[in-house]
């Protein structure tokens, strides 16, 4: 029942996964993407990445047998504001060093991995 269960939300994530993608690549084409605006296209490249990475943990855990997801909350539960105050001093980082409005798509999400 499990696999059963894992294999549903699979096949969910890959359709929500797929579909946002699509949607953003069709809403790029009419609206260039813009974090400091947070247009539609913005907020579909984040949705559609989020999902490609909760695919990708869920790909891994199905295929690799260790529960990462249990590893990663026990985790972030643990050390919510060690993780926190290291996203943000990592933000400032990259805010200072990159001019970020400057930087072209594909550095972009390179910044972002």
């Amino acid at each position: 029942k499990s696999n059963h269960l894992s294999n549903n939300i699979l096949k969910s994530l890959c359709y929500y996964c797929i579909t946002t993608w699509i949607l953003w690549i069709v809403a790029s084409t009419i609206q260039q993407t813009s974090r400091r605006l947070t247009n539609l296209t913005y907020i579909l490249l984040v949705l559609a990445y989020s999902l490609s990475m909760l695919l990708l943990a869920l790909l891994a855990d199905i295929l690799g047998g260790i529960d990462i997801r249990i590893v990663t909350i026990e985790y972030m539960n643990k050390y919510q504001l060690e993780v926190f105050l290291l996203a943000n001093v990592l933000t400032g980082l990259i805010n200072l060093s990159i001019k970020t409005i400057y930087t072209s798509h594909f550095i972009s999400m390179i910044i972002m991995l």
